[in-house]
């Protein structure tokens, strides 16, 4: 999906690459917490300009990876052919790397990686994610909820039944949590993807950001 995206944005087809762009980060999203536990391939994958540009090292170090390519697409990063060219191989490479280490022979994932991982994806939209400055150019936030509740969804499932032997009404506390942010996501759907986060009101995040909450917290225990 990614090298997809890298080329159509390499193309020029902007709006290709718009439409491709959020559903193409999800695959990202989803795993975002194994990224991190790699080091410098998440920074190179995802780092906003924000957190760039207060780097002490960036004036060594080129901002790369797909906020930079959210801008050039929404916002006009100034960036000249061969540069484009450069920042799509680039994230394509840094996703190879990415897949290579989590399908190493000698990768393996803890059980505390697999619970801690969960409730890290969701602690990220609770406590940042939700204010909007993931996507502060696309404005395409919701998306990357809704990948990152997948995420959690998924590494929950593979302690559930642990979860379900130790204390059956914290698990359904847990699930039915997860079927009510799920529906919360859902109402602001719109087709195939979800309305310009931008377009979200301020009590609207707040009943987002609670509905994480009220997951987030059980799944914590």
């Amino acid at each position: 999906a990614t090298q997809d995206f890298a080329e159509l944005y390499k193309a020029g087809k902007k709006d290709e690459a718009k439409k491709a762009y959020a559903p193409a980060r999800m695959y990202y999203e989803r795993i975002e917490p194994t990224a991190e536990a790699f080091g410098d391939i998440d920074p190179a994958l995802d780092l906003r300009e924000a957190d760039w540009q207060e780097d002490s090292a960036s004036d060594k170090n080129p901002w790369m990876g797909w906020h930079l390519i959210e801008k050039d697409l929404w916002a006009d990063a100034n960036l000249d052919d061969a540069t484009r060219m450069h920042v799509a191989d680039k994230l394509v490479e840094d996703t190879q790397k990415l897949y290579d280490l989590v399908y190493a022979s000698d990768f393996s994932v803890s059980l505390d990686d697999i619970s801690n991982g969960a409730i890290g994806l969701l602690e990220e939209v609770a406590t940042s994610k939700i204010s909007g400055e993931e996507e502060a150019f696309s404005h395409t936030d919701l998306t990357d909820f809704q990948a990152n509740v997948e995420g959690a969804k998924v590494a929950y499932g593979n302690v559930e039944m642990i979860a379900q032997a130790k204390d059956a009404k914290l698990a359904t506390q847990i699930s039915e949590a997860f079927a009510a942010l799920e529906a919360e996501l859902a109402k602001y759907k719109q087709g195939d993807t979800y309305v310009s986060y931008d377009m979200v009101t301020e009590a609207q995040r707040k009943e987002l950001s609670d509905k994480v909450n009220a997951l987030r917290l059980p799944l914590d225990r």
